[in-house]
């Protein structure tokens, strides 16, 4: 092939080999490459920036545990969420907390079953609430209510975190911020929590250390899973209408 390839045959003889590498990807390592040229074209590249989801994901996930009311809950059946030692109230929170802070939305398949369409870790917590049989659809009914939702952030990379405040339907002159974020940007933002007996208690600096360091990384991060904190706070119409001046409608 040397003799040949100087220099008419180099094109062919680029050509052969450049087939020959393909197929050895195919056979040994189960990498298909559609087009001969991109072997060279990617010799070039510096950095690559790709995405898992759809090619090593499916980001189908499912809820592994929860941490709250000083509590680590393992998610071991569709039920957990109602049936672990939670407070009710508590409960409430995180339904809401799932639901309300949320892009997706519901549609009725083919065979009337309201599934949820959207991003997949919104998707996947939505699923999480409907295996455990408590109607999404209907408290999703109540935040597109109108003029219920009176501000919203969508998350971003930066910010780490979306944020959407409704005007709570159960409570009066009541505005209820939701947040939903990473940990270590929710969390610090945080002052107070609910301990065992659902009572708010102001979080002090070694709790909210041991709930980052020990909870969500030792027990969670390290274990290769997604972690979300969520974060709430009420505050009057009246307030809420002072900082929407106070920051030029945010």
């Amino acid at each position: 092939m040397l003799v040949v390839a100087i220099p008419e045959g180099l094109p062919m003889t680029v050509a052969v080999s450049l087939a020959h590498s393909v197929l050895q990807m195919s056979k040994c390592d189960n990498v298909l490459v559609r087009d001969l040229t991109s072997v060279e074209q990617v010799g070039q590249i510096n950095d690559l920036c790709l995405g898992k989801t759809g090619t090593m994901t499916t980001e189908k996930m499912t809820v592994v545990s929860l941490y709250a009311q000083n509590m680590f809950v393992l998610n071991s059946r569709k039920n957990t969420l109602l049936n672990c030692n939670l407070d009710a109230t508590i409960i409430d929170k995180i339904k809401e907390s799932i639901v309300y802070n949320s892009n997706s939305y519901i549609e009725m398949d083919e065979n009337s079953f309201y599934v949820p369409v959207g991003n997949g870790t919104e998707v996947s917590l939505i699923k999480w609430l409907q295996e455990a049989e408590i109607p999404v659809h209907d408290i999703m009914a109540t935040r597109e209510q109108v003029g219920r939702v009176c501000a919203q952030v969508p998350f971003n990379s930066n910010l780490k975190r979306s944020i959407i405040a409704v005007e709570h339907p159960q409570l009066q002159d009541t505005v209820r911020i939701y947040v939903k974020g990473a940990p270590e940007i929710v969390v610090a933002k945080c002052q107070s929590h609910f301990n065992e007996n659902a009572q708010k208690v102001p979080l002090t600096g070694m709790e909210r250390e041991y709930l980052l360091s020990d909870t969500m990384k030792e027990k969670m991060t390290t274990k290769g899973f997604r972690v979300m904190a969520f974060s709430y706070c009420d505050v009057s119409r009246s307030q809420f209408e002072s900082f929407r001046e106070q920051t030029n409608d945010f």
